[in-house]
């Protein structure tokens, strides 16, 4: 009978604990740890993309003209990619023109040698006068 009692009174003690220390802990750790972690995971992949974009723009500074055809060091979008529009090389940068930074995709079709007339973004009724 009184070993009933002691197993009843530990488990009392173990939950009330655990109510207590749940209770009081945000006195001392406003942020749940859970929550700490999370958005320290996404605070380092921020930092290592922008590491690598760091030394991927510190790459292609070294490139002159006559590294036309060699391939750019990619810059990656905030979510870690790559973008489709991000030139392979000088010479694609310096072949476009103000209608690849006004229609982009137009300029990767063209590139890719897919541009077709339905590909072409709709004209203005401006730009038809």
């Amino acid at each position: 009978y009184r070993a009933g009692i002691k197993d009843q009174v530990r488990a009392a003690i173990g939950v009330q604990t655990k109510h207590q220390v749940n209770r009081q802990i945000v006195r001392y750790v406003p942020v749940p740890l859970e929550k700490q972690a999370i958005d320290s995971k996404r605070r380092l992949a921020e930092v290592k993309i922008a590491l690598a974009n760091s030394e991927a723009r510190a790459q292609n500074a070294m490139l002159d003209s006559s590294s036309e055809y060699e391939p750019l060091a990619v810059v990656l979008t905030d979510s870690g990619e790559r973008s489709a529009y991000y030139p392979a090389d000088l010479g694609s940068l310096f072949s476009y023109d103000g209608e690849c930074f006004a229609h982009p995709r137009l300029c990767i079709q063209r590139c890719q040698g897919q541009e077709t007339v339905s590909s072409r973004e709709p004209e203005s009724a401006a730009s038809k006068l």
